[in-house]
């Protein structure tokens, strides 16, 4: 099953040189548990098997926090996704990362808006 971190951190296993993978809010974790039945669907939304642009991002970064590519492959990844996306997308994404858009209206600024808060 895969989930959607919505809330918090979470620890989910140790990467090959045994540092803990942390996932952050808009990470998917996949998992035979119910996460959001063990810690509430506030911290995990439970997903369909459906794809999008964001969930693909966040699953390639997170094999690349595991090591498969290396941090800086993951922001990369993320980054072209985010540009890739429409001002609908951002706006869903934001709403879903709960982030603060402000007064932000052009593509431009909604990425910018989006990459601050996300770090």
């Amino acid at each position: 099953m895969r989930f959607k971190l919505t809330r918090g951190k979470y620890v989910n296993g140790k990467t090959a040189d045994g540092k803990p993978i942390v996932m952050k809010p808009g990470d998917i974790v996949e998992s035979d548990v119910h996460l959001d039945k063990r810690f509430g669907r506030k911290k995990f939304e439970r997903l369909d098997d459906s794809f999008s642009a964001a969930s693909i991002a966040a699953e390639t970064a997170q094999a690349a926090r595991e090591g498969f590519h290396g941090k800086d492959a993951a922001t990369a990844v993320v980054e072209d996704t985010l540009s890739a996306m429409t001002v609908s997308e951002l706006r869903q994404l934001a709403e879903e990362e709960e982030l603060d858009l402000g007064r932000s209206k052009t593509k431009d600024e909604l990425l910018a808006a989006i990459r601050v808060q996300r770090g």
